[in-house]
């Protein structure tokens, strides 16, 4: 009785991983979910959207989309906080990667592509991230920025953990949530575009006040 109750225990526990990935599932599904979410918000005619395929990928996040979405919470100073070098913190990203169909204001059905960019934190040893860990930082409509304007965390991962949603046809990834010698050069580079804009802001503030003594004469 003990040994079966073990081997559910492992087959559980394997059945909520991705297997090319290592990631939950609920983490993709969810991360489809919303994307299909913001999708259906931008159509004329959410109720005739018909999805073709969804593919997911995963890879190691760029340091632009790093900084542009954790900023200066990453810093302490000049350099990245000791916290997180201790925790081995490494970022990942998630696109998600939608075809489908759905009718225009005319009602004539049209095809179409919408894309997702996640990126998300990773610490210790952990291989999927918590669902606040997780941003949505960027949306494209037939290759165009929707302009989302703010990061949008997952605040809950709603997602089933047991089975991929249908309309994932593929992902496309690796077991890539250790931390590497990617990730120390990420942290160079995410200190060095710091830095940069630590420079625009002042000397923003330099400009500003010139144009106030400017003004004042």
């Amino acid at each position: 009785m003990k040994k079966f109750l073990i081997l559910s225990v492992l087959v559980g526990l394997s059945g909520c991983k991705e297997s090319s990935t290592g990631l939950d599932k609920e983490l993709l599904n969810t991360g489809y979910e919303k994307c299909k979410e913001y999708l259906s918000k931008s159509l004329k005619s959410p109720s005739s959207l018909k999805i073709e395929q969804a593919v997911l990928s995963t890879f190691i996040a760029s340091p632009d989309n790093v900084y542009k979405t954790y900023g200066s919470f990453l810093m302490n100073g000049d350099t990245i906080k000791k916290s997180y070098i201790d925790s081995n913190v490494r970022f990942r990203e998630m696109l998600v990667d939608i075809d489908y169909d759905a009718e225009n204001s005319y009602g004539a059905s049209l095809r179409g592509n919408y894309q997702c960019n996640f990126v998300y934190m990773l610490e210790n040893d952990s291989s999927t991230p918590k669902a606040l860990d997780t941003y949505m930082f960027e949306n494209k409509s037939d290759g165009e920025d929707v302009g989302l304007g703010v990061e949008i965390p997952l605040t809950k991962l709603t997602g089933s953990n047991f089975f991929l949603n249908s309309d994932i046809k593929n992902i496309i990834g690796a077991r890539d949530s250790e931390f590497n010698e990617l990730d120390k050069k990420a942290y160079l580079e995410i200190i060095e575009k710091h830095k940069y804009s630590e420079m625009n802001i002042e000397a923003e503030k330099l400009r500003k006040s010139w144009d106030k003594i400017n003004i004042s004469n």
